[in-house]
């Protein structure tokens, strides 16, 4: 009897374990995706900042000779 309680005392464990590993994959992946999407965003970002710098030096470059 002491046997089968502890066959099963394992196995939930691990089942547990196995669990909490996969959910924990998973929310890496989420969270590694919504980092990439925040990376995305600032890049667009800067580049039109970029961009925008750009056409004030061009603007501007007459002016100072």
């Amino acid at each position: 009897m002491f046997l089968i309680k502890a066959y099963r005392w394992t196995i939930t464990r691990l089942y547990t374990a196995i669990r909490k590993a996969a959910e924990l994959k998973e929310r890496e992946a989420d969270l590694a995706a919504k980092a990439a999407a925040a990376l995305k965003a600032k890049q667009i970002e800067l580049q039109a900042e970029a961009a925008s710098l750009e056409a004030e030096a061009a603007r501007i470059k007459p002016l100072l000779g």
